[in-house]
């Protein structure tokens, strides 16, 4: 007997750049997010600004913030 495994859902990533009103990249701003069932993961910007995060499951709805020291 052979059994056909179902789909399983994939894990997306995201990623993006954090920048000032001049464009340059916004080092070390933390970028959170916050899934539908309020689950909360973050993570710091790199020199350039850029951040990104793995392991998202496929159809989340997830909220992006972002804090930093220099920016309101």
């Amino acid at each position: 007997q052979v059994r056909i495994a179902g789909p399983t859902s994939a894990n997306v990533s995201i990623a993006g750049r954090v920048f000032t009103e001049k464009g340059n990249g916004l080092a070390n701003a933390q970028v959170i997010i916050t899934d539908q069932n309020g689950f909360v993961r973050y993570t710091f910007t790199s020199v350039g600004g850029y951040y990104s995060f793995t392991d998202i499951a496929v159809g989340s709805t997830i909220v992006v913030a972002v804090k930093s020291k220099k920016y309101t």
